[in-house]
């Protein structure tokens, strides 16, 4: 070796091991993220310490994601006082419903949802339309009579409307102040 070539050996074999955990911990999130999609879960609430539950119909909780802000962009959020559940166990029917409501949303009303609020003492549902209108629904039946209320509420325009009730033949709206 001539003086001005400077030489480095190094044992690179860390660097292979560190990889090789690297896409086998790839290849372990990607099986997940596949199970989590095939099962199509519609809606996400927040359980104890800010933690996301990811649901399905039946309200069994799948996904706890801790120390994470923001609600995944896929899913309705559920608001109210939401149950402290682990994984398995059911949240109740009225979380139940929000998540059969979630999927039964038409595109027009799920374009402008931002989350389903759930009361789990009455089991009353009520809807987030953008920033200003919240709709309520009630207690989850004739929920298509209400979801045709709301669609015709919806088209005909919700500007300077803050509350709507479409839990009744009767729909009742709130001007904004």
């Amino acid at each position: 070796m001539r003086p001005s070539q400077a030489s480095l050996r190094v044992d690179a074999s860390w660097e292979f091991e560190r990889q090789e955990r690297w896409r086998t911990h790839n290849d372990v999130v990607r099986e997940v993220v596949a199970e989590l999609l095939s099962r199509g879960l519609p809606v996400v609430l927040v359980g104890d310490f800010n933690r996301q539950l990811s649901q399905d119909i039946p309200g069994m909780n799948h996904l706890r994601t801790a120390g994470v802000d923001g609600v995944p962009i896929d899913y309705m959020l559920i608001t109210g006082a939401n149950p402290d559940v682990d994984r398995g166990q059911f949240a109740g029917r009225p979380f139940a419903s929000a998540a059969q409501l979630a999927i039964a949303l038409p595109p027009e009303i799920r374009a402008l949802t931002k989350s389903i609020g759930v009361d789990a003492t009455t089991g009353d549902l009520t809807l987030q339309l953008g920033d200003k209108t919240v709709a309520h629904l009630g207690v989850a039946t004739d929920m298509s009579g209400k979801l045709v209320r709301l669609l015709s509420e919806v088209r005909g325009g919700l500007d300077g409307i803050c509350a709507l009730d479409v839990s009744t033949s009767e729909i009742s709206r709130t001007a904004c102040r």
